[in-house]
C-alpha cells in the first residue's frame, strides 16, 4: 500500500489500484518537483503519455502505509487533505481480469501478468477463463495478493475497517465530480486536469453484472466482504 504526500500543497492521495490510479497520479504529477523528462514516451497511437507509477515510485514522494502510520503517530499530516477513491469489487476485480489477462492474451503483452502467490506460483494463466480468475482470487488472501485485487479497506483503515485515515473516500462511480472535490479541497480545482489513461470496456454497453453467474457473484461478496461493508457496495442487479 502507498500513499503520495504533497507537503507543498498538503495532501496525501491513497494509491488504490485499478480505481483510476493511473489517471490520478498523472493528473497529480505536475505538482511534484519530478522531472517528467524521464518519464515521457510517446505510444502506438503517436499520443505524448507519461509513465506516472515509476515517476512517483522512483520519488521521496510515495511512502508505504508503515511509514504513513509512524508520522501518524508522531503528530504529522493532522492538517494534510487525506483523500482516495474506491470502487465496487464486483466491477474492479472484473476490471483486473480484462486489463491483466484478456488484453494481454491478445497479443498486447506478454509474460506473467499478476503476482503469483507464493504456495502457487502458476495462479494466473493467460488462457485461464474470467470464472477461473475470480475462482482463484478467491483462495488468495490479501497477505499474498496483488495490489490490483488486493481488498481496499485495508487501504483506508488502520486495522480492518476500524480507524478510518482518509478525510474523503471518493467513488469510482462518481470519479470526476469526487476529483474535482478533491481538488477544489486542496486548492487546485482550477489547474488539475484528469485524463483516461487506461480505456477499459464500456461499462454501460458492457456492464459488470453480464460476466458473472451466481457462484462467481458469491465468491466475490465472500472475498471482498469487508470492502462490501465499508463502502457500501452491492451487486448491482
Amino acid at each position: 500500500m502507498k500513499y503520495i504526500v504533497s507537503d507543498k500543497y498538503k495532501f496525501i492521495y491513497f494509491v488504490n489500484q485499478k480505481v483510476a490510479c493511473s489517471s490520478i497520479k498523472e493528473a497529480l504529477l505536475p505538482f511534484f518537483d519530478i522531472d517528467p523528462g524521464p518519464y515521457s514516451f510517446i505510444n502506438r497511437k503517436g499520443v505524448h503519455r507519461l509513465r506516472p507509477h515509476q515517476a512517483f515510485n522512483e520519488s521521496e514522494f510515495q511512502i508505504t502505509k508503515k511509514n504513513f502510520l509512524q508520522s501518524l503517530n508522531e503528530g504529522q499530516f493532522e492538517d494534510y487533505f487525506k483523500f482516495g477513491f474506491a470502487r465496487n469489487p464486483w466491477d474492479r476485480l472484473l476490471s483486473c481480469y480484462t486489463q491483466k489477462i484478456g488484453k494481454r492474451r491478445k497479443g498486447e503483452k506478454g509474460g506473467a501478468p499478476l503476482q503469483q502467490p507464493k504456495n502457487n506460483p502458476n495462479a494466473f494463466r493467460m488462457d485461464m477463463s474470467f470464472d477461473e480468475f475470480v475462482e482463484t482470487v478467491h483462495g488468495i488472501p490479501d497477505s499474498e495478493a496483488d495490489p490490483h485485487f488486493q481488498s481496499q479497506h485495508k487501504i483506508f483503515f488502520k486495522r480492518k475497517t476500524q480507524g478510518l485515515l482518509a478525510d474523503f473516500i471518493g467513488s469510482f462511480e462518481n470519479l470526476s465530480s469526487d476529483f474535482e472535490y478533491s481538488m477544489k479541497k486542496i486548492g487546485l480545482d482550477d489547474k488539475a486536469y484528469l485524463p483516461h489513461v487506461l480505456k477499459s470496456r464500456n461499462s454501460k454497453k458492457y456492464p459488470y453484472i453480464n460476466f458473472y453467474n451466481e457462484t462467481t457473484k458469491r465468491l466475490v461478496a465472500e472475498r471482498f466482504s469487508a470492502d462490501i461493508k465499508a463502502f457500501g457496495y452491492i451487486f448491482d442487479e
